[in-house]
């Protein structure tokens, strides 16, 4: 699926339907989903992910929720099991309408175009410290967008049964320093999946907290062998944030 292109071709939808607000959002929030799972054709989407995503409350997904099923912009599949999450399937506005692929994708060319002429032209005498600085700050605002720390505590939350906040500025910066070294949302996922199951119930289950299991000791947990009985853990279900690698 083409992201720019749906969301072009989204744009126009809108303006011929006129849906409300909540469709609006909760449709764009199932394609952040949709992006971080790699665009898996059936998307697992937690409800509270749901919320945070779209800024909607339970109510108002459900709502929304049923405004897309009836226009047939997105199938749904509930869960009969209230620890896996539903799961949800976007309907392609290129599958429907392939003819407007060439129009939709020369009208992005062209804003595109327009946005750089607007841009102002940088200054003529810019210090080689200041181009690093620009690109260093940059670099960390990308990286601070991309960290998808909802979907990981979100994770740790509903399998240790804790309330952490992904906002949590000490929570992130152990998150920051293991997305840095190059490990990415599924070895977050086995690293809980893993102490869960071998802490649960235990005087360890006190460490199932983020300093501990994000801390410095992540990767000898990620590569520990479990020594509990397995249980089959769903990861998916929190593919909920758009990032990239």
């Amino acid at each position: 699926m083409n992201y720019l292109l749906e969301l072009r071709a989204f744009k126009d939808w809108c303006i011929i339907n006129q849906p409300p607000s909540g469709q609006i959002v909760l449709w764009h929030a199932l394609m952040m989903a949709a992006n971080t799972s790699g665009w898996q054709e059936w998307v697992s989407v937690p409800g509270r992910t749901l919320e945070l995503l779209s800024g909607l409350s339970h109510s108002g997904i459900n709502n929304a929720r049923t405004g897309l099923l009836d226009r047939n912009r997105i199938e749904y599949r509930p869960s009969d099991n209230r620890k896996k999450a539903s799961k949800y399937k976007i309907i392609p506005f290129i599958q429907e309408l392939p003819h407007k692929k060439n129009e939709w994708e020369n009208e992005l060319r062209n804003e595109l175009e327009n946005e750089n002429e607007n841009e102002s032209p940088p200054p003529q005498r810019t210090s080689k410290r200041m181009l690093y600085k620009l690109k260093q700050n940059k670099t960390k605002q990308n990286l601070k967008d991309t960290i998808p720390f909802a979907q990981i505590i979100t994770c740790l939350n509903e399998k240790a049964g804790t309330s952490y906040k992904p906002t949590s500025k000490t929570t992130q910066e152990h998150i920051r320093a293991r997305w840095r070294e190059g490990y990415k949302l599924p070895d977050f996922f086995t690293v809980i999946d893993k102490k869960v199951k071998e802490w649960m119930g235990t005087e360890q289950e006190q460490y199932l907290r983020p300093m501990t299991l994000f801390g410095t000791k992540f990767e000898g947990y990620l590569n520990q062998k479990d020594s509990r009985k397995v249980v089959n853990l769903d990861a998916n279900r929190y593919k909920t944030d758009d990032y990239t690698g």
